[in-house]
Order: C-alpha cells, then structure tokens, then sequence
C-alpha cells in the first residue's frame, strides 16, 4: 500500500468518526429535547385535565406531533448509518447524505415541536379562564414558543 493510498484512508476513517460523532450527538440532543418538552406538557395538561379533552381535535394533533417530535431524531440514526456506511465509497457522498438527515430531522423536528405549541388543548383567556381550544392555532397562542 503506498503512503498516499494510506493517508486517504486514515483522513477517510477520521471523517467516518467525526460525522459519525457529531450527527449521532445531535440525533440524542434532539431527541432529549423532544421528551423534555413532551413530558412538560404533558405533566401540565393531567394536571389540569378535562374531560372535554377527547373530544378534542387539537389534543389529537398535539399528541401525535409530541410524540414525532421524540420518534423523528432516533429514527434519523438508521439514515445516519447508511450515510456514514457511503463514505467508505465516496467521501463526499456520505458527508452530503449526513448533514442532509441531520438538517432534515432538525426541520422536522421544529415543525413538530411548532405543531405541538399551537395546538395545545389547554389555553387561557385574558379574564384567566381555562377553556380546551377545539381546533390547532385558533385562537393563537398567547404564550411564546420554545424549542
């Protein structure tokens, strides 16, 4: 093996690491995120539970948007292997399919988490008030959004 062919190899090993490293970290970080905010939310809404809660559309779209936002980043890893597997072929290749699942499951997972925001079933009137809101974003959330 010559010298060039070996330092291709050792500079292709460390960058199948460091995408590896950083992607997979990122993956976990979202992810955490993700529950933390869910278990927030949830914990705020059996707290202050209704009845009229099932027969809520938005608790629906809020459930479900909660729960992706949790399911997306973890799924996100078996693309990340299959991105990190292609740089044993081509570099490049395999860094454009990491970020592209990195930033696909960041979008995706603040969509989710945006979806969540607004259609929180549980809103507050001005006189203080608890009422379920119906349907997702109406009337729009008076609380600020946090990701």
């Amino acid at each position: 093996m010559t010298a060039a062919t070996e330092a291709h190899r050792r500079v292709n090993q460390s960058a199948r690491l460091l995408a590896g490293l950083v992607s997979f970290s990122t993956m976990i970080v979202l992810s955490l995120l993700g529950l933390m905010e869910t278990v927030r939310n949830f914990g705020y809404l059996y707290r202050m539970w209704r009845w009229m809660f099932l027969f809520s559309p938005a608790l629906y779209v809020y459930c479900l948007a909660s729960l992706n936002a949790v399911y997306l980043p973890i799924s996100g890893i078996g693309f990340l292997k299959k991105g990190i597997a292609l740089m044993r072929d081509s570099l490049a290749t395999g860094i454009a399919t990491v970020a592209g699942t990195v930033l696909a499951v960041v979008t995706a997972s603040y969509v989710c988490q945006l979806l969540a925001w607004g259609s929180l079933p549980l809103t507050r009137e001005a006189s203080g008030d608890l009422y379920v809101r119906m349907i997702p974003f109406i009337p729009w959330p008076d609380y600020p959004f946090h990701w």
